[in-house]
């Protein structure tokens, strides 16, 4: 989870911006989780030394004051990195509130986070774990040991202790059940809540509780990163292009049969009937429309999802099937990256994309190395938010293109390059790809980070 502050005031030793997130973002009970501070103070008197302190659901972290106040800071804005332990945490919802020492001896409170962990093995599987909460919804809850477990039973459910409309229902053969109770959970605040089932089965009496089992969501606001991963589709694009070429993007997502769908800013999206041989679900991206700067799906964390992404130019189909272009998760975001064996051949036009995952715009150096030589440019991408709006509520990634043979043609002579592309922020990380297209035959090279 992340979140933002930005404090327009004109004191020493606080945040010009303050960036915080968890590691993991989505944390079990058998997580280590880190509180991970990341931008700006308005001077070289960073915090340090963080103290945590935990009451129930309640954590404090609080930074010392960088520096004694008779002995002077650097006046200038600095950099800010700081890693802090929480720990171990038993499952539940947790506020955590960052506050900083100031150099006058003043507590600065620099925001209030939440933080939800989940237990690493509950006792039952829920088929959706995440539900709107201005609706009713059913889920479909499982012994997560034993996929009998609720044949021949009756049960109960309650939800943070309210009991709610449910029956048992089995599929399958009578030699291989597959036994579930369908409940109905009513509308209901955004935020976690616990869920407990009483069943009266043949082997006796059954009681399960898992602790923040299920979370509620308002489908309005931006999906939180503590329950859905970012997923980037670099290009998504159909449309003509130079020479007569004429291209498409066959962008698609596998899922397993029986999955609640897969969501786009909340958003279910339906899969496509099964045909041709196709034994699981799949969701054609396109569907979507043209995003030749790249899309961003929201998809809930623990859904087992695979993708496909194809950028071909159908005109010369019978010459080149096309390239694939990667679909990035958030693991493969980094402050740095580096394109190895890029040409500086001019029959080629080369494009270099860049990409910020959370959707805020951030400036970027691009260094180019080749024998002997090293040269660096910048340049700055754009976004739809600011840091202040994470998370931000959008399916646009922020994003530049440049043409690196333009931004280094003195260095054309040297037949091939490496690009080393590293972000100027410390909050900000990024991906970023080559296509060299031949001016020929259109084919496409495209060139990642390895």
């Amino acid at each position: 989870m992340r979140h933002s502050i930005v404090l327009l005031v004109c004191l020493a030793a606080v945040p010009l911006r303050a960036d915080f997130t968890f590691a993991p973002p989505a944390p079990t009970t058998r997580s280590f989780v880190i509180a991970e501070a990341r931008e700006a103070w308005t001077d070289g008197c960073v915090p340090r030394n963080a103290f945590v302190s935990r009451a129930g659901q309640k954590i404090d972290v609080l930074w010392n004051a960088g520096q004694a106040a008779d002995q002077g800071c650097t006046q200038a804005v600095t950099q800010w990195s700081d890693d802090v332990p929480l720990g171990i945490l038993p499952a539940g919802t947790y506020a955590v509130t960052f506050r900083a020492r100031t150099q006058s001896g003043a507590v600065v409170t620099l925001g209030t986070q939440t933080l939800l962990v989940r237990e690493a093995t509950p006792s039952l599987r829920f088929h959706r774990s995440i539900v709107p909460g201005n609706q009713s919804t059913q889920v479909d809850i499982t012994d997560a040991v034993d996929p009998r477990g609720f044949c021949h039973a009756s049960a109960t459910v309650k939800i943070d202790g309210v009991k709610v409309t449910s029956h048992v229902s089995t599929w399958g053969s009578e030699t291989s059940p597959y036994c579930f109770i369908r409940a109905t959970l009513p509308p209901h605040a955004p935020g976690a809540v616990d869920v407990h089932v009483d069943a009266r089965t043949i082997q006796g009496e059954k009681s399960y509780t898992v602790v923040a089992g299920i979370s509620y969501v308002d489908p309005s606001t931006a999906p939180d990163p503590a329950l859905y991963e970012r997923v980037l589709v670099p290009v998504l694009f159909e449309g003509a292009g130079d020479a007569g070429s004429r291209w498409t993007t066959d962008a698609t997502m596998v899922y397993p049969i029986g999955a609640p769908g897969i969501f786009v800013n909340h958003d279910v999206m339906a899969p496509l009937p099964p045909h041709g041989g196709y034994l699981t679900p799949r969701s054609l991206l396109e569907l979507y429309g043209n995003h030749p700067t790249g899309l961003l799906v929201f998809v809930p964390r623990g859904q087992e999802v695979r993708f496909g992404n194809l950028v071909r130019d159908v005109s010369r189909a019978a010459a080149q099937w096309g390239s694939e272009v990667p679909v990035v998760r958030e693991g493969d975001m980094r402050r740095e990256v580096e394109l190895v064996n890029v040409p500086l051949d001019a029959r080629y036009r080369l494009q270099l994309r860049i990409y910020g995952l959370d959707g805020v715009g951030f400036p970027v150096s691009i260094i180019a190395d080749v024998p002997n030589v090293a040269s660096s440019r910048g340049a700055s991408l754009s976004g739809p938010c600011s840091a202040a709006q994470l998370p931000c509520n959008s399916k646009t990634p922020a994003y530049v293109s440049v043409d690196p043979r333009q931004m280094f043609a003195h260095l054309s002579g040297a037949g091939r390059m490496n690009l080393r592309i590293t972000s100027s922020s410390n909050a900000r990380k990024l991906w970023a790809f080559i296509t060299a297209t031949n001016n020929e035959t259109q084919n496409v090279t495209v060139i990642t980070p390895q």
